[in-house]
């Protein structure tokens, strides 16, 4: 089964991304620790000074922006070749590595804009569904569709264990049709529900909906 389309040169872009921020991360915690550590007793200075000074301070600071243009660097190469390579079919495995991924960090990356974040959309058989191939699933179901919803660090493949979807097999049972939510499971859900109910109430207002929620690996 065919999935969504990836770039071998995105994922390397939000990779090197997201390895350029946590070593700045690492070094602001080491600097922190060096600054608290040096700090003598009974000496004055605000609460929220955390950098060390001096050549120290120097060294921390090369580290940075030395950190700063390699990230440029690897941008400024991998820009062209997102155009070069060109997409192919995504596989179960990244899915699978993409999902746990945005579970555990899912906030973080979609505020820093790495390609990596997943953006939230309705899928079918592991593609994103286009506004019309929506329409014309409400059409063929008389408007009553079923949506399943994902847990944390999961995608909407995992609705498919050892070749039974059990997606498919419900909405069978209830006579609707399947529709698939694909999102970042974040810290704050409040704005993932808004998307949800805003897309609900533009595209299917008036359809009957029942709503499926996999809470782990297992179901």
């Amino acid at each position: 089964m065919p999935l969504n389309p990836s770039n071998l040169a995105k994922d390397l872009h939000g990779m090197g991304r997201l390895t350029i921020d946590t070593i700045i991360g690492i070094t602001d915690i080491v600097e922190s620790m060096h600054y608290t550590i040096t700090r003598f007793p009974g000496m004055r200075g605000t609460s929220d000074q955390q950098r060390t000074q001096g050549i120290t301070g120097l060294v921390y600071r090369n580290i940075r922006t030395l950190t700063g243009l390699v990230g440029i660097g690897i941008d400024a190469l991998l820009n062209p070749l997102s155009s070069m390579l060109g997409e192919k079919n995504s596989s179960p495995g990244r899915e699978a590595v993409l999902s746990v991924l945005n579970g555990v960090l899912g906030d973080y990356l979609v505020a820093r804009n790495n390609p990596l974040a997943i953006p939230m959309r309705l899928h079918r058989h592991g593609k994103s569904l286009k506004n019309q191939e929506l329409f014309e699933a409400i059409q063929q179901s008389n408007g009553q569709l079923a949506i399943m919803v994902h847990g944390s660090c999961m995608n909407d493949l995992r609705w498919n264990r050892k070749g039974h979807d059990h997606g498919e097999a419900l909405a069978h049972d209830l006579g609707l049709a399947p529709v698939y939510v694909h999102y970042i499971k974040t810290l704050d859900q409040s704005e993932s529900l808004a998307t949800t109910q805003q897309y609900q109430r533009s595209h299917y207002a008036q359809q009957q909906l029942f709503s499926a929620c996999h809470l782990n690996s297992s179901a």
